[in-house]
């Protein structure tokens, strides 16, 4: 729970949840990915709430993971992207996701430009460069 938060619960029957707590940091990185630039952003506290999408990530990618295996934490890893992106995506109270319209995505064609700079008094070609265009 974030810090300082309290809850109370009185069970009475079947329950079934499943928490999901982000790292600040990370979502930080993922939203700039996404924006190709800084983008603080604002989510609302999701608490109780019943995504069916979130329901069925977890259901039947997440859970049934070995999440001591170095392959299943590659998932696991690549499933929580997921889900924070969709969360961003849905959630977000600041801008939508950016569209997509083809070419060389922001932050490799950033990359590229200030490679193109930086040695501008050189002659390369595209072999020799050191940027991952994928």
């Amino acid at each position: 729970m974030p810090q300082g938060h309290e809850s109370y619960w009185e069970v009475s029957g079947y329950l079934r949840f499943f928490h999901l707590y982000f790292d600040h940091n990370k979502l930080s990185e993922l939203t700039t990915r996404i924006w190709d630039r800084d983008q603080q952003v604002q989510m609302p506290d999701l608490t109780f709430e019943d995504i069916a999408w979130i329901d069925a990530l977890c259901r039947n990618v997440v859970m049934p993971l070995n999440w001591t295996s170095a392959a299943d934490r590659l998932t696991l890893s690549s499933a929580a992207d997921m889900l924070m992106t969709y969360l961003l995506q849905h959630y977000a109270r600041e801008k939508s996701l950016p569209d997509i319209s083809g070419g060389l995505a922001p932050h490799v064609k950033r990359q590229v430009l200030e490679y193109m700079h930086a040695h501008l008094g050189q002659g390369f070609v595209l072999r020799s460069w050191r940027i991952s265009l994928i």
